[in-house]
């Protein structure tokens, strides 16, 4: 019977059992952060290796850093939540498919570099590939909605291939396979070989030393991500729930910034807002208005439903008070100052 501290495969040592993850969900978090009374261990996961790689769909090396060092941690959406409640139905599809079995064995750790850790969603027990292969590879499961579909294309996505090339690193599968929902209703399965990706693996694992050596292990918080505001506004709502603050001199630049981009999408707004009147004016009561024989615009009718929840809160006050059909979400606006407003409305004459 393997237990915590073996070789569960070829250089992945058992860290915490499939079924002790179940029981103790709590316990599987922490030990993905550090060994236990050891909170500079630091360790890093597969599915994190992709943020901190900074690829698309996924969160910064900000958002892996303060919930390594400070324990801060966004909600969880819904997106996660499918697909958490649909992995085991596509993983059964793929082994009914493949003609196959698979497993789950846990939480491992590299043998020779512990900070590397994967969970593996499934060990397959026999490989459909390499015939004999028994507990020699294992595959991952994803759940993916339409808008994702078109970024597969022929080729991996580059968030998914990195975080399968750190599982083969870590477990040292010579292979690892993925199977992927898409929408609900199209199947991707495929292999990645390890021996085709040498130097991109390799890559790979050095940015995570890297990362772990010069922010996790010094303290010292990685550069925010520009190309990702929405992420990086939900975890700094996650970490500050309430705050006063003081801006420096540096900080200053970009508080006139977005004060200069809300009074440019003012004017953006109300001169679409006085097109749009022409526009409905060319319609003349028609849907389609056409340029000599090409489409110009559609002008045509839409519904938008709204619910007045204080009337809601009268007529059906339980119904009102279920949290799971009226949530509330807090989010945070930014006013500027009138100071600054005028300040920036004077450099502009």
């Amino acid at each position: 019977m393997t237990e915590v501290g073996d070789l569960i495969t070829p250089t992945g040592v058992l860290v915490m059992s499939a079924e002790q993850m179940k029981n103790d969900h709590a316990g599987w978090l922490e030990l993905r952060r550090h060994d236990p009374g050891k909170p500079r261990s630091y360790r890093i996961g597969s599915s994190e290796v992709p943020s901190i790689l900074d690829l698309d769909g996924v969160d910064t090396p900000v958002h892996v850093f303060r919930n390594k060092v400070h324990g801060i941690k966004t909600e969880p959406n819904e997106r996660m939540a499918w697909g958490h409640i649909f992995e085991p139905a596509i993983a059964q599809e793929w082994q009914r498919r493949n003609r196959t079995a698979v497993d789950e064995i846990g939480l491992v750790r590299h043998v020779d570099t512990p900070w590397h850790q994967s969970t593996i969603d499934r060990r397959v027990v026999e490989c459909p590939l390499v015939p004999g292969l028994r507990n020699g590879c294992g595959l991952e499961v994803k759940n993916v909605g339409y808008s994702s579909a078109e970024r597969w294309g022929r080729d991996l996505p580059d968030r998914i291939l990195a975080q399968i090339l750190h599982q083969r690193y870590v477990t040292g599968y010579d292979h690892m396979h993925y199977a992927c929902n898409i929408g609900g209703n199209m199947m991707k399965q495929g292999v990645v070989w390890g021996n085709r990706e040498t130097e991109l693996e390799r890559y790979i694992v050095a940015e995570v030393d890297r990362f772990r050596t010069e922010h996790l292990l010094t303290g010292i918080e990685p550069d925010w991500s520009d190309s990702k505001p929405s992420k990086m506004i939900e975890l700094d709502k996650a970490t500050h729930p309430t705050r006063v603050g003081e801006a420096t001199i540096d900080d200053i630049g970009w508080v006139q910034t977005y004060a200069q981009a809300s009074a440019e999408e003012g004017a953006a707004r109300k001169r679409k807002e006085k097109a749009k009147v022409h526009l409905a004016r060319m319609a003349n009561g028609v849907e389609a208005v056409k340029f000599g024989d090409n489409l110009a615009f559609l002008y045509r009718p839409g519904t938008n439903t709204r619910a007045d929840l204080d009337r809601l809160k009268e007529k059906y006050p339980d119904v009102y008070a279920d949290p799971e059909i009226v949530k509330t979400k807090t989010t945070h606006t930014i006013q500027i100052a009138k100071d600054l407003r005028v300040k920036i409305k004077e450099d502009e004459a």
